[in-house]
């Protein structure tokens, strides 16, 4: 009984971990893409600084 107890906590805690994890993963995805953008913009801006 006590032995289920653990392992129930133990899935449980892991299961947080594995959810932390994946949304540090997300967030650093979304950083990265937004970052890829806003350069994409700069460089665009450049483009029409030297097309004028």
């Amino acid at each position: 009984m006590l032995q289920k107890i653990f392992f129930q906590k133990n899935h449980l805690r892991k299961n947080i971990l594995a959810q932390k994890v994946s949304q540090k993963k997300h967030v650093f995805f979304k950083m990265k893409v937004t970052n890829i953008i806003e350069k994409s913009a700069f460089f665009n801006d450049i483009d029409v600084f030297f097309t004028k």
